[in-house]
């Protein structure tokens, strides 16, 4: 049985009066309203080149699936990434101040981060939620 037709059968019985439905079809119906923006959101992660902006790496995510993708991931791994010559520790990052960022809600820019590369231009690494 779903929600509203709990809320409905309750009203019928006498067991809630109706501010009291009306208050409880208000919260279901800002929390589904609440889900389907959080599903909407994106993390993306990017890497590319400052001056051109071509991207080297791009991968965006559902913020949701974020969450339970970084919980696989040991605290104390250390993810190297080699960018031309410049070499990154990704494990670097506060993986949970990002975290604690992306579940607020907001949409914007996380990290953005310049790495120097002798062979070429610096190397930008973005991190943002849209």
């Amino acid at each position: 049985m779903n929600e509203k037709k709990k809320i409905i059968d309750m009203l019928a019985n006498g067991k809630i009066d109706a501010n009291q439905a009306e208050e409880l079809l208000r919260a279901i119906s800002s929390k589904r309203k609440s889900s389907r923006m959080t599903e909407k959101r994106k993390f993306v992660f990017e890497i590319m080149e400052q001056d051109s902006e071509k991207k080297i790496v791009h991968i965006e995510l559902p913020v949701t699936l974020l969450h339970a993708g970084l919980k696989f991931i040991p605290k104390e791994a250390v993810i190297n990434a080699k960018i031309g010559s410049s070499a990154f520790d990704i494990s670097s990052i506060n993986w949970d101040d990002i975290l604690s960022q992306a579940a607020g809600g907001d949409v914007g820019d996380l990290l953005y981060m310049e790495i120097n590369n002798d062979d070429k231009h610096p190397i930008i690494l973005h991190i943002y939620i849209k």
